[in-house]
């Protein structure tokens, strides 16, 4: 067992780290065999693990407070030539507005992406069978969905959700605000949100500036990267000064404000009666966190985009689209001398980086971004 290399070394670390809830190597999807409680101390045991699970949980996903009306205020400065309801101006049209979004080709595609081994939800319904099922029943199902996002009556099983809670690496397995919680979606629910999903995808088209590279068609993190390494060159060449200021949001899509997160989608452009037909399924559900013992009791979350739902990627681009706008109309950024254009910030998903020809501009930039956020009522880490 003294030997650096060999089995009986990776056998001991398996041991110890098992006992410890967690995989060799860090990270992977321990399940929560012990939590730290709000004095640090360490909990083992069913009861005892369960419990505090349940209150952390409920505890972090209360309403968060947030500068509604400074929010409208700083919407209106950054797109004045915007109107009440958004760049698309499609808020409350006429007619049935699901009709118009949850249409057969819509339903197909969501329906498309359903594969056998995905993880169903507490109905235990897998919509792979409905996606080799006959188009009769198809139909009916599809038909019965728009009754249920018309109505909002959305089935109680799709209200419960469970989270596994997955482990990041490097971080004690105890502790449960390092987690990742991946929420279980029913599939029926799944179906719903890629219907509507739509629309999100039009309004951030739409609405969400080119420096986002993060869930969008056609862009992925080497193209940020390549624009990076471009700056940095140039700065060599130059012998001047390379300001970069990069920065990560905690627990991002969990931390968005609800009442927020509704006002930025009215002002991208979504169509309100999709994001009221989100709001009300959201604000109904429950959650419970997987345990080494078992699942905890429910607990009632109010805030966040659920980390596992297909659209909260897109949504929270939603989000980010207003420090983007705010950065760009403040912050001058860095000039590339060859395009004679300037690029204030880039941005991957929830991971930003501001670019600068000097250190106050990158100090305006970081001033920015920390106003922003404390308006919105999210968490910025720089």
């Amino acid at each position: 067992m003294t030997k650096k290399k060999g089995p009986a070394v990776h056998e001991m670390w398996e041991v110890l780290n098992e006992a410890m809830g967690r995989k060799a190597g860090g990270g992977g999807s321990g399940k929560l065999a012990a939590v730290f409680d709000a004095e640090g101390e360490e909990l083992r045991g069913a009861q005892a693990v369960r419990q505090e699970a349940a209150r952390r949980g409920g505890e972090a996903h209360q309403r968060k407070a947030a500068a509604v009306d400074a929010l409208e205020e700083l919407l209106r400065w950054i797109r004045p030539d915007l109107e009440e309801g958004g760049a698309a101006g499609v808020s409350r049209e006429g007619g049935d507005w699901v009709e118009a979004v949850c249409t057969w080709r819509r339903f197909k595609a969501a329906l498309a992406k359903a594969e056998p081994d995905t993880a169903v939800g507490e109905d235990g319904f897998s919509a792979y069978l409905l996606k080799r099922a006959p188009e009769e029943v198809q139909r009916s199902y599809y038909e019965a969905l728009k009754v249920v996002i018309r109505e909002r009556a959305y089935p109680e099983e799709w209200l419960e959700r469970v989270a596994m809670l997955q482990m990041k690496k490097g971080e004690h397995p105890a502790n449960l605000p390092r987690r990742r919680d991946l929420w279980v979606e029913a599939h029926g629910c799944k179906l719903v949100m890629r219907m509507l999903g739509a629309e999100y995808e039009r309004a951030a088209d739409e609405a969400v500036p080119g420096s986002q590279g993060g869930f969008t068609r056609f862009k992925a993190a080497p193209g940020r990267t390549l624009i990076l390494r471009a700056q940095k060159e140039q700065c060599e060449a130059e012998h001047t000064g390379c300001y970069r200021l990069y920065a990560d949001f905690g627990v991002f899509f969990m931390s968005c404000v609800r009442e927020v997160q509704s006002r930025v989608e009215r002002w991208c452009g979504v169509r309100v009666e999709v994001t009221e037909a989100v709001r009300a399924l959201h604000d109904s559900s429950k959650g419970r966190y997987e345990t080494a013992y078992g699942l905890t009791e429910p607990f009632v979350y109010l805030e966040g985009n659920p980390q596992g739902c297909t659209q909260s990627p897109t949504r929270s681009k939603l989000m980010l689209s207003v420090i983007q706008g705010a950065v760009r109309k403040l912050c001058k950024g860095f000039e590339f001398r060859g395009a004679r254009r300037r690029v204030p910030q880039l941005w991957f998903a929830d991971d930003g980086v501001f670019m600068a020809d000097d250190m106050a501009t990158l100090q305006l930039a970081l001033d920015t971004l920390w106003t922003v956020t404390r308006v919105a009522g999210l968490r910025v880490i720089v």
